[in-house]
């Protein structure tokens, strides 16, 4: 069972901060919590990289759950969310078109949720994810 005060207290952190946040949680109940304690906070659950473009186009704060194998997409999107700080592109497969969001770090935040052991094997898929963030929380 994830400890919503702790998590809060996270949360605040995030919210003072310009780069991707990730959630490492130990159990998959633990996961769907976080999701609970992060929308509670005013955060929008996403599953699709492009969708997420739109919610920080529109300035709303997103939260993602990825899992291995982990889509290019969202990596691309951890990755430029903190090197670009305020912007980000992706190709949307559907219409083979570039999308692109820009909005402000300081309002518009992102946090990414995982289970342990996708952490372990997408990272040694060669995608280093905890590299590409700011904070980091296990739960």
């Amino acid at each position: 069972m994830t400890n919503s005060n702790s998590l809060s207290e996270f949360i605040g952190y995030v919210q003072k901060q310009k780069e991707a946040a990730l959630i490492v949680c130990d159990e998959y109940t633990d996961l769907i919590d976080a999701g609970r304690v992060l929308v509670d906070a005013g955060f929008t659950r996403t599953s699709s990289p492009v969708d997420a473009l739109d919610l920080m186009q529109a300035g709303k704060s997103v939260v993602a759950t990825i899992s291995h194998p982990l889509l290019k997409q969202w990596y691309d999107f951890i990755a430029q969310y903190t090197e670009r700080g305020g912007m980000v592109q992706l190709m949307d497969k559907e219409t083979m078109e570039y999308k692109a969001a820009q909005f402000d770090p300081l309002h518009t935040h992102f946090v990414v949720l995982v289970s342990v052991g996708d952490l372990e094997k997408i990272e040694t898929s060669g995608f280093s994810v905890r590299e590409k963030v700011g904070l980091i929380e296990q739960v």
